[in-house]
Order: C-alpha cells, then structure tokens, then sequence
C-alpha cells in the first residue's frame, strides 16, 4: 500500500519541522518531533493516510500516554469514531468528511450518478478520444509545480519540478496520465492504494487549453481504479467546510465519508506551564502545539 513508499514517506517527512518515523497505528506510520523543552508530540502523516481501525486508535493513544516524554498528539481515524478516549487526557475532536467515488468502467452509469452540471459536461465529450496511460507527463509537473506557486499550496503540497523526480513509484504509488488522440495531455494524477477497496486521488492537475479537461481526469482515474480492482476513490474534501470545491467533488456522485481529527494533551499541567496558555484555548489554536515554549 502507498503509505508502505519508501520515496513518499522521506519526501513527506522531509516537508515537517525536525520529525522522524515513529510507530504505527493498524500498520499506518506516525511521526515523532521532539520539542525544546525534550517533550514528544506525535502526528499522523499529512494528507489521509492513517487508519481506519478505531481499536488501534485507542490503542496506540492509551499505550503512548504512560510515557512521559509524550506531552502531545495530533491523530487522524478514517470513518467514524464509537469508543471514548481515557478522561484523563485532554482531547479535541474535530471531523471533516471526504468526497468518495464508487467506480465504474460505464460512462453512462457514472455520469447518470453525476450532478446536472457534471453530467451535462461529460456528455459533451467524445470519451472515445482520449486514453489513459500509467506514467507521469512533464507537462504535468510543469501545471502543478506552477499552480502550486500561485494558489500558495501549503508546504506539504508544494512540490517542486525535483520532489518530483525524487519520488519511485510503485504498484502501491504511481501516476496515470490522460492523452487525447493525438497525444496531447489532458491531465495527470498520483494515485495511492489504501487498502484492499480504496484508493486516494493524491493530487491532480490537467490542461487549461481543453474543455472540461478536470472532470475528464476525474472520470478516466475512476475508471482506471475500476478496472484495477479497487471499488471506490477518495477525492479528498475541500479547504473548509462545505466549500465549492467540496461541492465540486461531490458532483461526480460521490458519498460522503467522515475523518476524524483528534488533538490531544496527555499532561495538562505540564502543558500548561511550558506553554503559559489553558489547555482547552490551546485546542482551539490553528498551530498545535503552540510554536513557544517557555523554559521551566
């Protein structure tokens, strides 16, 4: 599975403030970041490549919060969340939900399952003019790398012309490109296997000269997962709650699917003496935790 690539893994790491592989949680790795102060905090990898398995969840927080190195944890369950985290520890929870594609190699059954306005677009197009290959297309490292300077990416997700190149894929991580008849590129994607039914849309870009070229894309990675074996693709979610491009992802007859992300603070008064903030305004802050520490 992707999240078992090596190139992927050191990449993403490489982007994080002085993290290395830690444990993992249901066969999915963490990270670990030793503070000033010689204090742990724990993560998930960025994106959604954490587990789905809520015993292992709790598992992992109960085990990590004896230890005292381990003052802090930022954790991500993929699905819903049924059993209660141990009350000594301080948690915030917080869910967003994913945009998930149930496969098919029928254009017509996929676009019936569409909106209006995506189904409206597709039938627009000849389906028959374009063909996907595996590989990754220098034209889509030249869209990606420049939209990501101008949209302002965050650090995770800006990658460079040589992040690129870094990167060997594999069965589990790989690129599929869309060409039309005349080998023009439409678009491009990275796609990672999650699991044995999963597979996640990484990131995408795809041509401004070709009409409709974004849900093309969308469509023939589907297809491609289809055909691969695997029932269902998460586009991912939007930049906030319920946004457009939420609402654009939702288009192409996706369910929704529930992430959850948890902040937790394993020794509150430690917390807050180092850090001079209550543990619960501290939950609410966008960076945690907190980037000052005071020394004790």
């Amino acid at each position: 599975m992707y999240f078992q690539n090596k190139s992927y893994l050191d990449f993403l790491i490489s982007k994080l403030p002085k993290s290395s592989l830690y444990r993992t949680i249901g066969g999915f790795p963490t990270i670990i970041r030793r503070t000033q102060l010689g204090y742990n905090h724990l993560s998930t990898l960025p994106g959604f490549m954490s587990t789905c398995n809520e015993k292992a969840l709790i598992q992992f927080i109960n085990e990590e919060c004896s230890n005292e190195h381990n003052l802090t944890s930022y954790l991500q369950l993929r699905g819903c969340i049924q059993a209660g985290i141990d009350e000594s520890i301080i948690c915030k929870k917080r869910t967003q939900e994913i945009a998930v594609i149930k496969t098919s190699d029928n254009f017509n059954s996929f676009i019936n399952s569409c909106s209006r306005s995506t189904r409206q677009r597709l039938k627009k197009c000849d389906i028959s003019r374009y063909y996907v290959k595996k590989g990754i297309h220098h034209e889509f490292i030249v869209n990606y790398t420049s939209l990501s300077k101008i949209k302002g990416f965050s650090n995770t997700y800006a990658y460079t012309e040589e992040d690129f190149n870094s990167l060997v894929f594999d069965d589990f991580f790989y690129p599929i490109t869309v060409l039309d008849e005349g080998d023009n590129f439409v678009g491009g994607a990275i796609i990672g296997i999650y699991n044995n039914t999963y597979a996640d849309y990484i990131l995408s870009s795809y041509s401004s000269k070709i009409l409709n070229a974004g849900r093309l894309l969308i469509y023939f990675a589907q297809k491609h997962t289809y055909e691969n074996g695997f029932p269902h693709l998460n586009l991912g979610g939007g930049t906030s709650e319920n946004d457009s491009l939420m609402d654009y992802k939702m288009s192409f007859g996706s369910v929704r699917m529930p992430v959850n992300y948890f902040k937790l603070i394993y020794d509150p008064l430690i917390f807050e003496r180092i850090y001079k903030r209550n543990c619960n305004l501290a939950l609410e802050e966008s960076f945690f935790p907190p980037q000052n520490e005071s020394k004790e």
